[in-house]
């Protein structure tokens, strides 16, 4: 597994790739959709429900991001989420995670 951090000045893009199994050319296009699995005929000692990509698309484009997979049998997958540097209209604006008391 390899874990790549890209970015410019409009966005920055986290990227992991695997080694594993991949994905059909035929499967890519639907593996963002609820319930979804890709080898779910072939494969399945693969654990899931098929909701984890989708879960993971609706947070990126919840801030205002992009995320999309490229992937090849037998040759490994890559997904990549790239998420706006700025606040995109419609997003909300980023919130501190932990508020300090006595700090708003």
């Amino acid at each position: 597994m390899n874990i790549s951090l890209l970015g410019n000045q409009a966005e920055a893009c986290i990227k992991i790739e695997d080694t594993g199994i991949g994905i059909s050319e035929a499967s890519l296009p639907q593996i963002f959709n609820k319930f979804f699995r890709a080898h779910k005929l072939q494969q399945k000692e693969i654990p899931g429900s098929g909701l984890g990509l989708s879960i993971v698309k609706a947070i990126v484009e919840r801030h205002g991001g992009r995320v999309w997979a490229e992937s090849r049998p037998n040759a490994g997958s890559a997904f990549t989420i790239a998420l706006p540097l700025q606040p995109q209209n419609g997003s909300p604006s980023p919130q501190p995670a932990v508020k300090v008391a006595g700090k708003s």
